[in-house]
């Protein structure tokens, strides 16, 4: 289960929180946001041990440990991509990806597998 914060604004959940569990009950038969935050954990924990105890550590550090840019998760995300061989430009040139595409892609992807929207629109605010 991981703890989320309730809203923006409150990001360490001192008012309160909601939980989240597993939506691929162990299988990892297709990507399940609570397995790949567990696997992500255990890499900080390998990496960072210490340095994780710090409230102010980022939940996605770059190799450092500092705070990785949206440029950055722009340019991995569109690096993925092209290995993929997902276009990373539209038909005009413009980029496809920006600093949302994770969070919009999640929301995506949870009612594919059959994540209720109310259920989203309570999580994820």
């Amino acid at each position: 289960v991981v703890f989320l914060a309730v809203t923006k604004t409150d990001p360490r959940t001192l008012g309160t929180d909601r939980t989240w569990g597993c939506t691929c009950e162990g299988k990892l038969i297709m990507p399940c946001p609570v397995c790949v935050w567990k696997a992500h954990d255990e890499e900080l924990k390998k990496r960072f041990a210490d340095a994780l105890q710090d409230l102010a550590f980022p939940a996605w550090p770059n190799s450092s440990g500092g705070v990785i840019s949206k440029a950055s998760v722009v340019l991995t995300i569109e690096r993925v991509a092209d290995r993929l061989g997902v276009p990373v430009t539209n038909e005009n040139g413009g980029r496809i990806f920006g600093g949302r595409s994770m969070r919009v892609s999640g929301a995506v992807h949870l009612p594919h597998i059959g994540i209720e929207l109310y259920l989203l629109h309570i999580l994820f605010r």
